[in-house]
């Protein structure tokens, strides 16, 4: 480009700017006429690209130079204090301009122009325009921003006419992208692109109540999912590390949340395993092994991996690719929790108690996972892998009353209507239910494959009769200091695992056979010098008198007693 047409250039820059900040509508009227006539010449083309470069810089940054939208080159070649004060929602570029975009229907011109350029890029890999593109990017990223720090419970959640234009064809977008994806790598910053944008076209579908059904068609959990494992696995973990959001799992939640309320639990189970096919099943089960059970950091993040995984792992599929070696399971997830654990003590736990509670069971989970294949665990192996999972559990008690002998020093729960002790208690359930359900599977697989199965069942009893006597301690302690109730889930786990052990006077060993059950009570956290009443409903809470059940049926046991049943029923 010569100097003169440079200068015809920056004086066209400088026109279009001062008529988009001081007239957005009529600029943006004339952007589109700029696009009708943008093949007539080489300078209506370049006036048209030069006008999508100022938009893509008025939706980017607060403070931009002529300079950086009269030539082409990167952002990053500008020195660091050119680039200013990024745009983070609709009202850092003014209301009349996002008016403007929204009732020239702009963005839906780019989606046309954009579509039509995917389906060339197999012959032409530069065929798609990048200013179009992020501009598109930059756009929806407002739209999800502005919604999400602006919306209060009276916003109208009405779609306009743009947003019902807008939302299906952007989708339909996506899918034609999908069918380019290749072509897509290996750009970092396409893939980062493409995983934010999966996340703020879920996040305005869901906040506009559009139809579900449009989401179950479209390709956004895909491209969600299909992102974040084609990325490096150092990066995305260095990601993590640092807290940043976690754009693909977050797209992966809305998405399915919208197609579970469409089509049902069956159809949603069929949903998943498309998407899960059509991503790779292999290279998605890296991808997760790879970021929960090697690095397990960032406590936020990891907690929103874990619950995915569990997600994905309703597809047989999935499971399958993620359980084929038991052995290596059960050693990653110890690994991960004494990871977990480390951290802990390095950092006060009145920060990370919430999260770390959430890893810890998600982990477990993920170990019971396991319970189908640990019948055909080798022999040389039965006593390690029975060792690690027993300290797992070990560590899982530990760990919950350490949370409950300093609930007096932590920060309150970050969700909504929920203490400390409910949450606790929530965690401590779920240990318990997942316990109960690894017995039974260890049983089951004693009794299925007789040399193999026996021999895990009997070096899993060994290891764990050892450690169980051990921390009974501990939880006679915790038990005395804080009552019966604050620790009942971990007791009840304790007493199966017992049982399981062959140990008959499991409850005489943690006590709960002489504490009465009612709060108030003078031997609720003092043993009583006498045999108590057992509930008949559920067998499990005590009592030292009639006066003192009633009490509890009527404060507590009521609803409880319903929901709580003997150990094996």
């Amino acid at each position: 480009m010569n100097a003169r047409e440079d200068a015809g250039k920056r004086e066209f820059v400088e026109e279009f700017s001062r008529a988009l900040r001081s007239s957005p509508t009529a600029a943006l009227d004339s952007y589109r006429r700029l696009y009708v006539t943008r093949e007539s010449s080489n300078e209506a083309k370049e006036q048209f690209d030069a006008a999508t470069r100022v938009i893509w810089l008025s939706l980017s940054y607060k403070h931009w130079k002529v300079e950086m939208a009269v030539d082409d080159r990167p952002l990053r070649s500008y020195p660091s204090d050119r680039v200013l004060d990024c745009v983070k929602r609709a009202e850092d570029i003014g209301a009349d301009l996002w008016d403007a975009m929204m009732s020239s229907e702009v963005p839906v011109l780019w989606l046309d122009i954009y579509v039509e350029q995917i389906r060339m890029v197999e012959q032409s890999p530069m065929a798609v325009d990048g200013n179009i593109f992020i501009c598109l990017s930059s756009f929806t990223f407002l739209w999800s921003m502005t919604i999400f720090e602006g919306a209060t419970p009276d916003l109208p959640r009405n779609p306009s006419s743009f947003t019902v234009a807008f939302i299906p064809k952007f989708l339909d977008a996506f899918s034609v992208s999908w069918e380019y994806r290749e072509t897509f790598l290996p750009e970092l910053a396409l893939l980062n692109v493409f995983e934010r944008l999966s996340h703020d076209i879920a996040y305005v579908h869901a906040y506009y109540r559009m139809e579900n059904q449009m989401l179950l068609k479209s390709k956004v959990a895909h491209f969600a999912l299909w992102t974040i494992c084609k990325k490096d696995r150092a990066l995305l973990v260095e990601s993590m590390v640092h807290g940043r959001p976690t754009f693909g799992i977050e797209a992966l939640k809305a998405v399915s949340m919208s197609v579970r309320a469409t089509v049902g639990p069956g159809g949603y189970h069929a949903w998943l395993s498309e998407v899960a096919n059509a991503v790779g099943v292999n290279d998605l089960m890296d991808m997760f092994r790879g970021v929960i059970l090697d690095y397990s950091v960032g406590d936020i993040p990891l907690v929103k991996y874990i619950r995915a995984l569990y997600e994905l792992a309703q597809v047989p599929a999935c499971m399958t690719a993620f359980m084929n070696d038991p052995h290596r399971l059960v050693n990653q997830c110890s690994e991960a929790l004494a990871r977990l654990m480390k951290v802990s003590l390095e950092v006060p736990l009145r920060h990370r108690w919430y999260y770390h509670l959430e890893i810890f069971t998600g982990l477990y989970r993920i170990c019971v996972m396991t319970n189908s294949a640990l019948g055909q665990v080798p022999q040389a192996h039965a006593t390690e892998i029975a060792t690690l999972l027993f300290a797992y559990q070990l560590s899982g008690v530990t760990f919950i009353l350490d949370v409950i002998n300093q609930r007096v020093n932590l920060d309150p729960s970050p969700r909504d209507g929920a203490t400390i002790d409910t949450v606790t208690e929530e965690h401590a359930d779920d240990f318990y239910k997942q316990t109960v359900k690894l017995v039974a599977d260890i049983e089951a697989a004693a009794r299925g494959n007789r040399e193999q199965g026996v021999a895990f069942q009997q070096a899993y009893i060994e290891v764990a009769r050892v450690g169980w006597i051990r921390s009974v301690k501990q939880l006679r302690d915790t038990q005395q200091k804080h009552g019966n109730t604050t620790i009942r889930h971990l007791v009840r786990t304790w007493v199966a695992l017992g049982r399981y052990m062959g140990m008959g006077n499991a409850e005489a060993l943690l006590n709960i056979d002489r504490t009465c059950s009612t709060n108030e009570c003078q031997y609720h956290l003092v043993p009583a010098d006498k045999p108590l009443l057992i509930c008949k409903g559920c067998q499990q809470a005590r009592y030292c008198s009639r006066e003192c059940q009633k009490i509890d049926w009527k404060e507590r046991h009521r609803v409880e007693c319903r929901r709580v049943k003997p150990t094996g029923s």
